[in-house]
């Protein structure tokens, strides 16, 4: 079984609640990764994503959009164990702590996928309606599909009328 160590990246992108959107998403692009950790004076903050800042306000910092709670993985875990936390929380990111409870690593959804770990299977770990990666719904159970933010946000519809994804008669 492969240990997380096995599969997190120690690259650690980091930005300040205070940095411009517009420069925060340029240094992730920089660095050719799509998380970055929030650190504001040497303590971690939160994560934030490039689909965060891209939503964000041009004139916005990172402050303004960044998860200040997140879910994390300690570094004895096994990569099984981050796949699992990742699909029922519907993340794609979780930071790696040291036995000092320092972040020493980082390990993405794609991480996992490359080493099987995660099907790359539409209603498992990617969203059953269109195919994305990101900003998925927890999976619950397994007969129960994950979907994206987009996928789930309601149209606008004329008042009076309504729709369901799925079921019903």
């Amino acid at each position: 079984m492969d240990q997380i160590q096995d599969v997190m990246s120690e690259h650690l992108v980091t930005v300040d609640p205070m940095t411009p959107v517009p420069d925060a998403l340029a240094r992730l692009r920089a660095q050719h990764v799509h998380h970055a950790l929030v650190v504001h004076e040497g303590e971690m903050a939160g994560v934030v994503c490039s689909c965060d800042l891209e939503a964000a306000a041009t004139d916005a910092a990172v402050c303004a959009c960044f998860k200040p709670s997140y879910v994390f993985i300690e570094g004895e875990a096994s990569s099984s164990e981050a796949a699992d936390l990742m699909q029922r929380w519907g993340i794609g990111f979780l930071p790696v702590l040291g036995h000092d409870g320092q972040v020493v690593g980082v390990v993405t959804r794609r991480d996992l996928r490359a080493r099987g770990l995660l099907p790359g299977e539409r209603g498992v770990d990617l969203c059953a309606g269109c195919g994305k990666a990101h900003s998925l719904t927890p999976r619950v159970d397994e007969s129960t599909p994950v979907f994206c933010r987009d996928c789930l946000e309601p149209n606008v519809l004329p008042s009076g009328f309504s729709y369901t994804i799925g079921g019903g008669d």
